[in-house]
């Protein structure tokens, strides 16, 4: 009898030993996919993104802020689908090289009547179809593009709540002398359906983006228009005034 009682404990420690062993090695294994899931996450949060001589922001919204920082924006559905490298590679099209490049900017919108109206800070480029045929569209259409680089070339001198206008100014034109455009008309204004395809705009290269910079063998080769439009804009004149 104790013989029995002897073999009924061992096979009953036997039993509660390996079921101890089987439960360790699956609580490790869910501990480590979750690991390995977070690792995961934090490569691709940390990963940055690169486009043809561009640098992307990883910064993620979500979809309650999207919805927020919509209502603010002054950005029509007619820019949604312009993207800052296809509209680069249009300034930059064979069919734009013999178009002159027209001057853009923005300036902040002042809200009391007293107080003299800020300067213009200039953004970039357009180029557009049939030399320039649709100017003020490029601008209007191209509007989100300027407006989010402008934070690039000018950072502190526009904040997010600012209020606006877009100008462009021809080769021609006097230094200090912008035209507005009305974007509101410009967006109801009948225009061919892939009119985003007429036009293109290139920003003042920003080294520390990679936006619109053209390099060569690793060298950055319009280092130059970097410095010219740099200067111009932090310069005491009609493009460098503080908001």
């Amino acid at each position: 009898m104790k013989l029995f009682d002897t073999l009924v404990l061992l096979v009953s420690t036997i039993v509660c030993l390996s079921q101890a062993f089987v439960v360790v090695p699956t609580t490790a294994g869910i501990i480590k996919r979750q690991l390995q899931q977070q690792q995961q996450q934090q490569r691709q949060q940390l990963a940055p993104l690169f486009m043809g001589g561009f640098g992307a922001s990883n910064k993620k919204t979500s979809s309650k802020n999207k919805k927020k920082n919509n209502k603010k924006k002054d950005t029509p559905t007619a820019t949604s689908k312009i993207k800052p490298k296809a509209q680069w590679d249009r300034y930059n099209d064979d069919s734009m090289r013999d178009v002159p490049p027209v001057d853009v900017a923005v300036r902040v919108v002042v809200s009391d009547e007293e107080e003299p109206p800020r300067d213009w800070i200039p953004v970039g480029r357009v180029k557009s179809a049939d030399n320039n045929s649709y100017t003020d569209i490029a601008v209007a259409r191209q509007r989100a593009l300027i407006a989010d680089h402008v934070k690039r070339v000018a950072p502190g001198k526009v904040s997010p709540t600012d209020r606006i206008q877009w100008g462009y100014r021809n080769g021609n034109d006097d230094g200090d002398y912008w035209t507005v455009i009305n974007a509101k008309e410009l967006d109801a204004k009948e225009t061919p359906p892939d009119i985003e395809k007429l036009i293109g705009f290139e920003g003042i290269p920003d080294p520390a983006s990679g936006y619109y910079c053209k390099y060569d063998a690793g060298k950055l080769v319009n280092a130059d228009e970097v410095n010219k439009e740099r200067m111009e804009i932090d310069s005491d004149g009609s493009s460098g005034g503080e908001p």
